[in-house]
């Protein structure tokens, strides 16, 4: 009789324990779970400022290319005696010899 009531107490101890690390086993999952929500969501909010941040300096970037085509075209320009000469003219009011400049007033 002695017999069946230790290994009774022995089951019920077991039970015990395997439920005591079965709840350990959760609880680890939620934490680790909820760790792991929380890092997805940092890291989705720093993509998208990042990605936001690409954007404006890709726009930046077309800027900058345009003005560079826009520059090196006037320099391509510049090479040009007539575009020299007609610069001369109409920026700095300069003549050819034996022309009058005419300026006109409001």
């Amino acid at each position: 009789m002695t017999g069946t009531h230790s290994s009774a107490g022995r089951s019920s101890v077991t039970v015990r324990g395997t439920r005591r690390r079965l709840r350990i086993w959760m609880l680890f999952l939620l934490s680790f779970t909820v760790w792991a929500g929380f890092t997805f969501y940092d890291q989705m909010n720093k993509l998208d400022s990042k990605l936001a941040q690409m954007e404006q300096l890709e726009l930046k970037l077309a800027d900058t290319r345009a003005t560079n085509e826009a520059y090196k075209q006037e320099i391509v320009r510049l090479n040009d005696p007539e575009y020299i000469e007609q610069i001369l003219r109409k920026d700095h009011l300069m003549t050819k010899e034996g022309e009058v400049l005419y300026i006109e007033t409001k």
